[in-house]
């Protein structure tokens, strides 16, 4: 995405959930700020992984859509 300068778009809230509940559950668990504000904070270090980032964060959940068959 682009700033329309060539740039890189900058804007975290455009790649991050910061106010979804597994997101912000997963980010406690990772041991990380999570209120809204801390994550938007930390999606500016992610910026071009916000996305892998935040799918880490929701793959680490406990949900049967996280589990491997086997």
């Amino acid at each position: 995405m682009s700033a329309g300068d060539g740039e890189p778009h900058t804007d975290s809230t455009k790649s991050i959930a910061a106010g979804d509940l597994g997101v912000t559950a997963a980010a406690r668990r990772s041991g990380l700020q999570s209120t809204p504000a801390a994550l938007r904070g930390a999606a500016n270090a992610w910026r071009r992984w916000r996305a892998y980032a935040v799918q880490h964060l929701w793959a680490t959940g406990d949900h049967a859509v996280n589990v491997h068959p086997t």
